[in-house]
């Protein structure tokens, strides 16, 4: 791995079936990489009930903690309460004080390949989305035309004062 901080990010609240989709995502990290790998990766879990995670005995895993609340998960969906918004402000919040590499897991995820190739091309500035799901503007996916009809009303989010 690069010599720039790695990080990897998960959004886990709610229903219990996300934790147990989490835990088999983190499952299927470490058999992927030796535990000295792994240490050099700061696992960030922005989670509703961080004491799940805290109870995993010899953890091999750098795990970092956000705790959010009800309140914050809805502050973050937004006026519009947008769900996927949430994702985006998650990562805004870690980035607010850490630099490096940021990779951003959904918790149903099953690591099948090593990610320290993936996260070196992060640092080379490579960017990665999982699949491309289409033009926003022409989607006839609900939740990309309601990202899309949020796009539209505000053009102050992509630009700071």
């Amino acid at each position: 791995m690069n010599n720039e901080a790695n990080y990897l990010v998960f959004l886990c609240y709610g229903n219990i079936g996300i934790f147990h989709e989490c835990t088999f995502a983190l499952l299927s990290l470490c058999r992927l990489h030796t535990p000295e790998e792994l240490s050099k990766i700061e696992i960030w879990i922005y989670t509703d009930n961080p004491e799940w995670f805290r109870s995993f005995k010899d953890c091999p895993l750098q795990l970092r903690f956000r705790e959010v609340d009800k309140q914050t998960l809805q502050q973050w969906r937004g006026k519009i309460d947008f769900v996927h918004r949430v994702k985006i402000e998650a990562l805004k919040d870690l980035s607010t004080d850490k630099t490096g590499n940021i990779l951003y897991a959904d918790t149903d995820v099953v690591f099948t390949h090593r990610i320290d190739g993936l996260l070196h091309q992060l640092g080379n500035g490579r960017l990665y989305m999982h699949i491309m799901e289409g033009i926003v503007s022409a989607a006839p996916n609900p939740v990309l035309r309601k990202l899309n009809h949020y796009l539209g009303k505000d053009k102050s989010i992509y630009f700071k004062d």
